[in-house]
């Protein structure tokens, strides 16, 4: 069977049997294993310039022909992206906030974790260049010292943490002389490449937060041109009724557990479940990465009932 399929401006062309191709839809046979058999035959046409190309130059092309030339990324135009910031040194700092980069960390010693403490006025403009006093706590022992990091140009104060002991629950802190937020993450075993360990973790450290309804989930796929790619998917009960603060921080946290306990993950699905007012249970998916793996794999998701 000869197959062509079109992605943007190019099409990419190869033979299989009806046979493999049933067994790879069905997932009888892995992405990896079909691709053996195809990858010589690929052959990738480009319909813009009317000619056949190599898979490097079709990567290349993929990435690289998307318009990021024109882009105003100085916050100068009419939507500014930025956050607005006072510079005045006497403004008084009325709000501090504080953010886990993920909910669990692996006790590897080298698995990375980042505090970000942002620091507001009373209209809630960042604050540069203030001083932010992380501490972190674990259960039965005194408070300890993690050093002082001042706001960057936003207002933002990052503190990098790792730990090569097991903590179980541990109660970090930000705080000004006026001012204190905290926070609280799982600092647990590692659990290297396993993937089973990895989804425990992920649904631990979620679970942590309050969240209810957790699950989580990784698969390896092999996409059209032979690149392995890592399928995570982290599911919750949205904590709040609206898109905001709330959210954004659940969302936030739910991909860094995801990159930080699956480093092999490129492609991350969080998704929140939502009851609607109209009887509906709906499921907010918010896709980084491609949305084909997640829509490939998404029968192998456990789903929860109403």
């Amino acid at each position: 069977r000869f197959v062509v399929l079109q992605k943007d401006n190019w099409l990419l062309l190869f033979n299989t049997t009806a046979a493999d191709w049933d067994d790879l839809n069905a997932k009888r046979i892995t992405g990896a294993t079909w691709w053996k058999q195809v990858r010589n035959g690929l052959r990738f046409y480009d319909r813009t310039q009317q000619k056949y190309i190599t898979a490097k130059d079709f990567t290349s092309q993929n990435q690289t022909t998307k318009n990021q030339t024109n882009k105003d990324f100085t916050g100068q135009g009419g939507n500014n992206p930025l956050p607005p910031v006072n510079t005045n040194p006497d403004a008084q700092a009325e709000n501090i906030l504080l953010e886990p980069s993920t909910t669990y960390l692996p006790a590897d010693g080298t698995s990375a974790g980042f505090l970000l403490a942002t620091l507001t006025d009373a209209t809630y403009a960042g604050l540069p260049g203030r001083g932010v006093n992380f501490t972190y706590e674990v259960r039965g022992q005194d408070e300890k010292a993690l050093g002082v990091t001042p706001t960057d140009q936003l207002g933002v104060a990052r503190n990098k943490i790792t730990s090569s002991r097991a903590l179980g629950p541990v109660l970090l802190r930000a705080g000004t002389t006026t001012l204190n937020a905290s926070t609280q993450i799982l600092v647990n075993p590692a659990p290297g490449d396993d993937v089973k360990l990895q989804v425990q973790a992920v649904i631990d450290g979620l679970t942590n937060q309050g969240y209810r309804q957790v699950d989580a989930g990784f698969v390896q796929d092999t996409g059209p041109t032979g690149e392995t790619a890592g399928v995570a998917i982290a599911q919750a009960r949205a904590a709040a009724g609206a898109f905001d603060r709330t959210l954004y921080s659940q969302l936030a946290r739910m991909l860094g557990t995801l990159r930080t306990v699956m480093p092999k993950a490129n492609h991350l699905f969080p998704m929140l479940l939502y009851a609607a007012a109209d009887g509906h249970d709906y499921r907010l998916i918010f896709l980084v990465g491609e949305p084909r793996f997640y829509f490939r794999h998404r029968r192998e998701w456990r789903e929860y009932e109403r």
